[in-house]
């Protein structure tokens, strides 16, 4: 019995499982280096710049001064005792603002919140003022919040002012902590 050319032997599938092994062996070793000697002390730099960046936060974070603004800060907030109905006041008069209607909400408490709400209805004003007035109420304490705002081009006359004059409706609400 003759083997004939195109049998494979047990020697041939041998080499060829070897072969086929040392080539894959081989090109993950290349990848490797390629990896180690190109890629990652790239990486490496740029983690380095990064920590270094994030230790001068931590360290400015951590200094005196911004230690003085924080406790300056809640020193301030702590002192703005102001109620919701005041500040919705001193913004009127500022803005010379006057209200169709104004419907103070009753507190609702939920747990270890009390919320208080108030819904305004603006007569006829500049779009900008209106604006402007929601704004710094929002803005005089954090913890007032606007649940709704709508606003609605006030019934028009032939007068140059009524031009941008607009009516709106907002509700404010004003969360507390029972105390």
């Amino acid at each position: 019995m003759t083997r004939g050319k195109n049998s494979d032997s047990p020697s041939e599938l041998l080499q060829i499982v070897i072969l086929t092994l040392a080539m894959t062996g081989g090109g993950f070793c290349l990848l490797y280096v390629g990896l180690k000697f190109w890629m990652i002390p790239e990486v490496v730099r740029k983690v380095d710049i990064e920590r270094r960046d994030y230790e001068k936060l931590v360290e400015l974070l951590e200094s005196a001064d911004m230690v003085d603004l924080r406790a300056n800060h809640k020193e301030q907030e702590d002192t703005n005792q102001e109620s919701l109905a005041q500040i919705i006041d001193e913004e009127r008069q500022l803005k010379r603002l006057s209200f169709s209607s104004r419907t103070p909400g009753r507190p609702k408490t939920s747990g270890q919140i009390v919320e208080e709400s108030q819904t305004l209805k603006l007569e006829a004003a500049p779009m900008r003022d209106i604006v402007e007035f929601i704004a710094r109420v929002r803005h005089a304490k954090k913890t007032v919040r606007i649940e709704s705002f709508n606003l609605k081009r006030a019934s028009r006359s032939r007068s140059a002012t009524a031009e941008d004059a607009w009516s709106a409706t907002v509700q404010i609400v004003e969360f507390k902590s029972k105390a």
